[in-house]
């Protein structure tokens, strides 16, 4: 649920539900009701978003993750809905494996894509 209306319409009717979001635009609601998160940008920027977590008294927002992860995540979700493609390809350069793909009908990552991921810094 990337919607932020419909997820906190869910948990407003489900408060007992831990509904994890997995968007980091319900993050900080979810935080707020003590609900989890599985965030699909955990796969690659772990250490970043677990900082946001651990300092939730000054929270941001999504705009904090997005800060400490630099165009990196934004290139990510260049693609729209479906970022796996340049996920799972920037997750391979950062484990030092072979690229993993997707499955349809998700769309792969393209070789723009590849170049601006392989440019930007890994912090």
């Amino acid at each position: 649920m990337s919607d932020p209306k419909v997820y906190h319409d869910f948990v407003a009717e489900f408060p007992k539900l831990n509904m994890r979001t997995g968007t980091t635009e319900n993050l900080k609601y979810a935080l707020d009701h003590d609900m989890g998160a599985i965030l699909a940008e955990g796969n690659n920027f772990t250490k970043q978003i677990a900082a946001v977590v651990r300092r939730k008294a000054r929270w941001q927002g999504p705009q904090r993750v997005r800060r400490k992860t630099g165009n990196r995540f934004e290139l990510l979700r260049a693609g729209g809905v479906d970022e796996y493609g340049p996920m799972k390809y920037a997750l391979s350069l950062q484990m030092g494996t072979r690229q993993f793909y997707q499955r349809p009908p998700n769309s792969d990552v393209t070789e723009e894509q590849k170049a601006k991921i392989k440019l930007a810094p890994n912090k």
